[in-house]
């Protein structure tokens, strides 16, 4: 039987990223590939942990547990802190002139704690712990920001020296591997390129993911997560044709249908954003339970369309005043991300009238418990590569109401409402809907489970070891 060599890189998972889709993505794809056994598939895996922070970890090359423990530790403490040491920078410096990718196996035996509470505890269950200890993990003595400074600068990229058959990357980065390992990219959308406005540092940004995406074109594969977003890469770059394939994001088995009345209170008090706690009047979470909360979750930044949202449900409120009893409350669940001044000012109003609740930093099996509650969830963005929110609360039995662009129709097929992003009138109507005919919103809800089966972890996994075998006996 076919045994892969896999390795995935999984420095994104870990600080300063925390809960948005790229590093949740590359959790739950350890998850995939930690759990091949369960479709009785096997593969050598291991994952690279490269910091985002220039963090100097040079390799001891020595055979002192002790000592080797104690430079992972001191490794991962400095990973979790926001302030870089001189000395730090200095050894920075020094692998920006080597430029040679230097791997040491962690300890994962004494430092399996860590590796979860900074990393793995964002996205997977409390029940993945074991998948964690039981695999392979490697230190990089390199950094995303080196590995961005010489992708801005076209300098040669370095070089990991690595025996096995398949590197993945998260995204679009400049590395070498030898010959005998085929490189993946993983291809999330072309955003910084067709949204550029829509971006934070637009400039850089776009010339690091030109520049990132080209210094791939001779020797990766890139493997896209829906087929909207491979099209528009080969809209983009014609010549990778025959390199690119489409696998979608797997869904955490975290979610599924859980109602408690007690914990949504808990949960929406303990995860209040510094201005729901300035202006929402306290006696709108006491009462929660009796509102139909319209839930969003997602960063809080222009693409994801927050201000139409708020338009719309001011829309829908007229429209329901005249049919129904209803009295819906927006929950937006989802950090301050990039060009938000704007977005936040728009909350005010609606914070004050206790018509919203804006939350941060809510916990997966805490998101369970807003999506079970959810009358629906409102996912109007503008551009997505693929749009977890709408899969997660499908898993938990809701519907969705999401933007009509071609990754959503993708995505969730029949079983979700579309709606013209741009339109906050259409948005409204598309909501009203499921309180007009609760029949509806229970059908879809059903509908949108069976239909994203397709994205669970079992499912996915069969879809990447396809690829493996594919690429391994040069069918592409």
């Amino acid at each position: 039987m076919y045994k892969p060599s896999v390795f995935l890189e999984i420095g994104t998972a870990f600080p300063p990223h925390s809960y948005a889709g790229i590093p949740n993505e590359t959790r739950l794809l350890f998850k995939v590939f930690s759990s091949l056994k369960e479709i009785d598939k096997e593969i050598d895996f291991a994952s690279i942990i490269t910091p985002h922070k220039p963090i100097g970890y040079f390799p001891t090359y020595k055979k002192d547990r002790a000592e080797k423990l104690y430079k992972q530790s001191l490794f991962f403490s400095d990973l979790a802190q926001d302030k870089i040491s001189i000395q730090e920078r200095l050894k920075f410096l020094l692998t920006f002139f080597k430029r040679k990718i230097k791997l040491e196996p962690i300890d994962t035996k004494l430092l399996w704690r860590v590796l979860w509470d900074l990393g793995f505890s964002k996205t997977l269950s409390p029940q993945d712990i074991n998948l964690v200890k039981d695999s392979k993990f490697y230190l990089s003595n390199i950094s995303w920001v080196l590995l961005q400074i010489l992708t801005l600068l076209k300098l040669p990229p370095p070089f990991m020296n690595l025996n096995g058959d398949f590197l993945i990357l998260p995204y679009p980065i400049g590395i070498k591997v030898p010959k005998s390992t085929k490189k993946i990219v993983r291809y999330h959308d072309a955003i910084p390129l067709t949204d550029t406005y829509t971006i934070n540092d637009h400039r850089n940004h776009a010339k690091f993911h030109k520049r990132a995406v080209e210094s791939n074109l001779r020797d990766a594969y890139f493997v896209c997560n829906s087929e909207p977003t491979r099209e528009t890469l080969l809209d983009i770059y014609p010549s990778l044709e025959k390199r690119t394939y489409t696998i979608p994001c797997p869904v955490s088995d975290i979610y599924f249908l859980e109602k408690n009345e007690i914990l949504l209170k808990k949960y929406t008090e303990k995860r209040l954003s510094s201005v729901s706690r300035k202006f929402l009047p306290k006696s709108v979470i006491q009462k929660i339970n009796n509102r139909e909360i319209i839930l969003t979750v997602s960063t809080i930044e222009p693409r994801k369309n927050h201000v139409n949202i708020l338009t719309a449900f001011d829309i829908l409120k007229a429209k329901l005043k005249k049919e129904s009893t209803a009295k819906p409350l927006l929950i937006f669940i989802g950090k301050l991300g990039w060009k938000y001044e704007n977005i936040v000012k728009e909350f005010l109003p609606y914070l004050k009238k206790g018509e919203l609740i804006h939350l941060e930093y809510v916990k997966p099996y805490e998101l369970r418990i807003f999506y079970s509650h959810a009358y629906c969830v409102c996912f109007p963005s503008s551009m997505e590569g693929f749009g977890y929110a709408p899969v997660e609360a499908a898993r938990c039995y809701v519907p969705s109401v999401v933007s009509d662009i071609p990754t959503h129709r993708w995505v969730m097929g029949d079983s979700a409402l579309y709606a013209n992003p741009y339109d906050p009138y259409d948005i409204a109507d598309k909501l009203f809907l499921l309180f007009k005919k609760p029949s509806l919103k229970q059908e879809l809800g059903l509908k949108a489970f069976k239909y994203t089966e397709k994205y669970t972890i079992t499912s996915i996994a069969h879809l990447w070891m396809n690829l493996f075998e594919r690429l391994f006996n040069n069918k592409d």
